[in-house]
C-alpha cells in the first residue's frame, strides 16, 4: 500500500442516481474487473497526535476512479475529518490512519475491500459505499465485528446488519420523498425511473411514503438506461396529470430530463435525494431549470453561512484540508461518521474492532449537530427489518437558482418504515 496525500488521481464525480441502478445492465454498466485498488493513506497531521498514543486505523470505501461511477466527495469528506482530528490531538490522542479503499463500484472489489478492512485491523470504516454486493461486504464485515458508522446504504442486508449504524439510508430517503410531496401538496406523484428492478424498488418506497402522506399515486413512468431524449417522458407525465416527480436515473440524464421539462414548459415539482444530484449538473441545467426542485437529506445543507457551527467547521475544514473538493452532503455524511466515531470512544483505553463496536453500543447520546436529532445508539430500530437505521428525520432542501437552502421542514420516517416492503410494484 502506498501511503501520502489523499487527493490524487480522483476523477470528477459522475454520480449514481439510485442505488445499484448501474449495475447488471448491459452496455452502459459493463465493469472491468482489474486487480484490487486499494489506497494507503495517512491523513496529513500537523499536531502530534499519536506520538504517544499511538495510532488507530480506519477505513472508507466507495467507488472513486471508475468510468461508470466516481464518488470523490464520499472519501474527500472522510479524509478532512481525519486530517482535522490530526490537527487537534487526533482521535483522544491517538493518530489516525485513513484506508481508503476504491472499490471501483464492483462486485468483486466491494468484497475485497471489505476483506482489506479485516485483514488491515481497521477499527471502523468511515465513509462506506457499497451498491453491488452489499450482501456480500455485510457477510465479510459482521462476523469480523467491524462498526460501519453511518453508510450510505441501499441494500436490505444493510438495514439489518447488527455492525451498521445508519443515518443515511436509501429506504429512509424515498420514503421522505413520499412524505415530502404531502408536505408540499402534491396532488398526483410519479416516479421516472430505469427500466431496472433496484429502480422500482425505489419507486415503492417512494409509493410507500406518499401512502402515508395521502398523495394519489399513479403507475411509474419507466425509461431505459440509455434514454437522453426525454420529450415523450415529460407528455407522458403530463397525459397523467402529474404534478410531482420522483426521477430515479442517472446522473448524465438528469440535464436532459430537466431541459425536456423547460422545453415543455412543464410546472411538474420534482422530488430529488440529495445523494442523487451535484452542482456540477444543476449548474448545466441553469438557474431556472431546477428551481424549486426539492431535495430530501439528513443533514442541514452544507453551507458557510450555515447558522450550525458544526456545519460551518465542516466547511472550513474541507476549503482547508481538501480544497479542491466539493463539500456536498455525501462529503458531509463522511465527515459526520469520522465525528461520531471520535464522540464515542471518548475513555477508551482499547482499540480494536471490537472495543470501538462496544463503545458505538453504549453511546445512548450521539450530538454531532448538522441537524441531526440526539441519537441512541443503545437502542436498534424496532422494525427488525430495519433495525440498523437510527436516523428517521430527513430534512427538505430546496433549489433556488443553481444552490441548495434549507426549508426548516422536516419529515420524520419512522411510521412508515414499520410496514415498508422490499418487493417491487408496477402500479
Amino acid at each position: 500500500m502506498d501511503e501520502g496525500s489523499s487527493s490524487g488521481g480522483m476523477r470528477p464525480r459522475k454520480h449514481r442516481g439510485i442505488q445499484g441502478a448501474r449495475v447488471g445492465v448491459a452496455g452502459a454498466l459493463a465493469f472491468g474487473l482489474a486487480g484490487v485498488s486499494l489506497v494507503g493513506v495517512s491523513a496529513v497531521s500537523t499536531a502530534t497526535a499519536g506520538a504517544a498514543g499511538g495510532t488507530v486505523v480506519v477505513m472508507a470505501s466507495a467507488s472513486v476512479n471508475s468510468s461508470v461511477v466516481s464518488n470523490p466527495p464520499m472519501i474527500q469528506g472522510a479524509q478532512a475529518a481525519v486530517s482535522y482530528l490530526n490537527a487537534h490531538g487526533g482521535l483522544h490522542g491517538h493518530h489516525i490512519k485513513l484506508i481508503v479503499c476504491d472499490n471501483k463500484n464492483t462486485p468483486n472489489l466491494e468484497v475485497a475491500c471489505a476483506r482489506q478492512a479485516v485483514a488491515t485491523k481497521v477499527v471502523a470504516l468511515v465513509g462506506a459505499n457499497f451498491e453491488t454486493n452489499a450482501t456480500s461486504v455485510v457477510s465479510v464485515l459482521t462476523p469480523a465485528g467491524i462498526p460501519v458508522v453511518s453508510p450510505i446504504d441501499g441494500n436490505p442486508a444493510e438495514f439489518k446488519a447488527p455492525t451498521y449504524f445508519n443515518l443515511w439510508s436509501q429506504v429512509g430517503t424515498k420514503v421522505a420523498i413520499g412524505l415530502a410531496m404531502g408536505q408540499k401538496k402534491c396532488k398526483s406523484g410519479a416516479g421516472v425511473a430505469l427500466n431496472v428492478p433496484i429502480a422500482n424498488l425505489g419507486v415503492t418506497f417512494m409509493k410507500q411514503g406518499q401512502e402515508t402522506a395521502g398523495v394519489k399515486t399513479t403507475t411509474t413512468v419507466e425509461v431505459p438506461i440509455q434514454t437522453t431524449d426525454f420529450s415523450p417522458t415529460v407528455e407522458q407525465l403530463s397525459s397523467l396529470g402529474v404534478t410531482c416527480s420522483f426521477p430515479l436515473i442517472v446522473e448524465t440524464q438528469y440535464v436532459p430530463y430537466f431541459q425536456a421539462l423547460q422545453s415543455a414548459g412543464s410546472k411538474v415539482k420534482n422530488f430529488i435525494p440529495a445523494v442523487g444530484f451535484n452542482t456540477g449538473s444543476l449548474k448545466t441545467i441553469g438557474a431556472q431549470g431546477a428551481s424549486g426542485t426539492i431535495f430530501t437529506s439528513p443533514y442541514l445543507t452544507p453551507s458557510a453561512s450555515s447558522s450550525t457551527p458544526q456545519v460551518r467547521t465542516f466547511m472550513q475544514g474541507m476549503h482547508k484540508y481538501q480544497p479542491s473538493a466539493t463539500p456536498d452532503s455525501e462529503a458531509e455524511n463522511s465527515w459526520v461518521a469520522v465525528m461520531i466515531l471520535n464522540q464515542a470512544t471518548k475513555g477508551l483505553n482499547k482499540w480494536t474492532a471490537a472495543s470501538v463496536l462496544g463503545a458505538l453500543r453504549k453511546d445512548a447520546h450521539v450530538n454531532v449537530g448538522f441537524g441531526i436529532p440526539t441519537l441512541n445508539f443503545t437502542k436498534k430500530n424496532p422494525t427488525p427489518k430495519v433495525a440498523s437505521i437510527y436516523d428517521t428525520a430527513y430534512h427538505l432542501h430546496v433549489v433556488k437558482g443553481i444552490t441548495q437552502t434549507d426549508t426548516n421542514t422536516i419529515v420524520t420516517v419512522e411510521s412508515t418504515l414499520k410496514k415498508v416492503t422490499f418487493t417491487t410494484k408496477t402500479s
